[in-house]
């Protein structure tokens, strides 16, 4: 059964491809969707479009990431100082009285 459907598939995929390139052709068809046709066309005849990313970067990125050049954006990874608590007030006088016997 699947073996008779693999066959009529690739019996109608000239039909069908057919089909597609005069739905690219019409001008009354959306422009996305002979966009989209026209991509799946060439992907399936293997001109599948750029898998790779160009990536370019600029010297000063280099000279940072290489530690040639440094940026300080203000923050630390020390942790800031204790700070010394504040003397202890100075106990006021202790008076003293005699007892009275």
């Amino acid at each position: 059964m699947r073996k008779k459907a693999a066959e009529r598939i690739a019996e109608a995929a000239d039909n069908a491809a057919e089909l597609l390139v005069l739905f690219m052709q019409d001008s009354k068809n959306d422009i996305k969707v002979r966009v989209q046709i026209a991509q799946d066309l060439l992907n399936r005849a293997g001109y599948a479009g750029k898998n790779a990313v160009d990536l370019k970067v600029s010297v000063f990125d280099q000279a940072v990431s290489s530690g040639e050049f440094l940026v300080d954006l203000g923050e630390t990874d020390e942790r800031p100082a204790v700070e010394e608590a504040p003397p202890a007030p100075t106990p006021s006088p202790v008076r003293l009285r005699k007892r009275r016997r």
